[in-house]
């Protein structure tokens, strides 16, 4: 008899609701979710990463402000790097501009959190790779990198 069927027989899950008893088996198989609100590590991971982000914020922001730098391509093959957006250091303000940035997405994005005097020194960066890619004699193939 498998682990499943032990605890299935065991008569535990009689009394939990199907979503916690699924995530219950999830747990008990060692194929916990991280987007379950039932799995211990979905909730505790969730508030950890919201956690590590207020301390990331306050370790490098300066007069009340953060610089995020970001990265990447659109669905046109336009890629860029070294994009920097002020944003106020406030934890709950950021999680939706990243929120916000990645549903926005056409194609690979990144982005990071740096000192904004840091970043006043960095230079945006723009190509765009289908035109290169044209003027190359390859119309039909972007190289990224």
């Amino acid at each position: 008899m498998n682990r499943y069927e032990q605890h299935k027989f065991s008569g535990i899950e009689e009394n939990r609701s199907p979503q916690r008893r699924a995530a219950f088996f999830e747990v008990v198989l060692g194929r916990e979710r991280q987007d379950s609100k039932f799995s211990p590590r979905g909730v505790g991971g969730r508030l950890a990463e919201r956690a590590a982000l207020k301390r990331q914020i306050e370790e490098i922001a300066e007069n009340g402000h953060v610089a995020v730098v970001t990265s990447g391509m659109d669905c046109d093959g336009s890629a860029w790097r070294d994009r920097v957006t002020l944003l106020p250091a406030h934890p709950a303000l950021i999680a939706r501009w990243e929120r916000d940035y990645y549903a926005g997405a056409e194609g690979p994005q990144g982005h990071y959190f740096e000192r904004p005097s840091v970043a006043a020194g960095l230079k945006t960066e723009s190509r765009d790779l289908a035109l290169e890619a044209f003027e190359n004699g390859h119309p039909h193939r972007i190289a990224v990198g």
